[in-house]
């Protein structure tokens, strides 16, 4: 998009202001953006004076609430000619301000809560604007494959359908939206291990013919344009849009199953839990300490009785007709320990899972570190000269 000025835009979930602030203002020294879009300022509207950021101008949103949860905030740089900030009142919190150049820019920040159930109608609400260009960002709380989760999720797919109804493009090449600094890079000097990612379509039982009509169809309702990043973005989306019409979806990964013992008491306790801590976090007193503390003892102290009884259940379930392999999974079920599949390797922009190849893989790194090639002239010739049935003919003699 060309609005006649470059501007750069960072957004972050920043999970409170007050407690990240220095690593803001770190940040916007080191990157020195135009525009930054946060989540979770955890700011009242009354305590707007703590959003102060020197040569920035703040847009601050969050619902009417005593409690510091949630929030959302945009801070432009003063030196960028901004106007028309708008809020919204529902569920979804969002605002958007108008950056004015050559063409204008809205630019709109999002944050859906995790407790917020997203539905279409939810979506369909968020004002559409028919002028300039319109950029989207924020905390979406939502997983798919587009901007690099493992599976897509209901909301993920809300989201989706959502940019193919108002014609937006995903900028985003698949990479991970959630970074995480523990995971490992992958490189070509050997197999890695890798992490099983789902597929998200069944190639094989594509209607290919029907892809490639949607294709044609699609790539002729795109205007062409010079913008590398934008002819990129508009191929992904004719692509994604094709696939989901041509080819079957498999099913999203299963959620790992709780153990028997955990039951709606215990769930519900920890849904106190949960929301204990979230009041804890927003306002530190020793009230909200106190109650935090007291429901997670609740919490250990049901577990604890509900993992005994399960074990007593089982203890008198017990009988000479059970068999080793039934007794063994009941023990397994109560301990809820998982069973792990062999894990992939990458290799060479080639993925392997199937253990056989895998294995072979492995055997043939091995036997090339262990070849010839590796090792000087000298230590050849002693290691040709060694008689090996000699050697095995006295390890029998000595075994005896």
């Amino acid at each position: 998009m060309d609005i006649g000025i470059n501007l750069s835009i960072l957004q972050w979930n920043i999970q409170g202001y007050s407690n990240n602030k220095f690593a803001l203002e770190y940040l916007v020294h080191k990157r020195k953006p135009d525009v930054l879009l946060l989540q979770e300022t955890l700011i009242v509207q009354k305590n707007l004076n703590f959003l102060n950021l020197p040569n920035y101008n703040a847009y601050h949103h969050n619902k009417t609430s005593p409690y510091a949860k949630s929030g959302i905030a945009i801070l432009v740089k003063n030196t960028v000619n901004t106007s028309n900030h708008r809020t919204s009142t529902s569920n979804l919190l969002h605002q958007t301000i108008t950056v004015h150049g050559v063409k204008d820019l809205h630019i709109t920040n999002k944050y859906k809560e995790t407790d917020v159930n997203l539905t279409t109608q939810l979506l369909d609400d968020i004002p559409e604007i028919n002028t300039g260009h319109h950029l989207i960002g924020g905390d979406l709380n939502a997983q798919n494959t587009l901007w690099g989760s493992k599976y897509c999720s209901r909301s993920g797919a809300l989201w989706e359908q959502f940019a193919d109804r108002r014609n937006l493009t995903i900028m985003n090449g698949g990479s991970p939206t959630l970074l995480n600094t523990r995971n490992t890079l992958i490189t070509n000097t050997g197999p890695k291990y890798l992490k099983k990612v789902e597929k998200r379509f069944q190639e094989r039982k594509a209607n290919w013919d029907l892809f490639k009509g949607k294709n044609d169809i699609l790539h002729h309702q795109f205007e062409q344009t010079r913008n590398v990043n934008k002819e990129a973005a508009q191929i992904k989306k004719i692509i994604r849009k094709s696939s989901n019409e041509s080819m079957p979806l498999n099913q999203p990964l299963k959620q790992n199953e709780a153990p028997i013992w955990f039951n709606s008491e215990i769930s519900k306790l920890v849904i106190l839990k949960n929301k204990a801590w979230q009041k804890f976090k927003a306002k530190k007193t020793p009230v909200s300490s106190l109650n935090y503390k007291k429901i997670s003892a609740q919490v250990r102290r049901a577990c604890k009785q509900a993992k005994k009884e399960t074990w007593t259940c089982f203890v008198n379930s017990l009988n000479p007709t059970l068999d080793t392999k039934t007794i063994w999974t009941k023990v397994k079920k109560i301990k809820s320990s998982k069973t792990l599949d062999f894990p992939p390797i990458f290799e060479n922009n080639d993925i392997h899972s199937h253990p056989e190849v895998i294995a072979e893989k492995f055997a043939n790194l091995w036997s090339s570190i262990a070849s010839n090639d590796n090792f000087s002239p000298q230590l050849i010739h002693e290691k040709t000269q060694i008689n090996f049935s000699n050697v095995c003919d006295n390890n029998t003699t000595n075994g005896k």
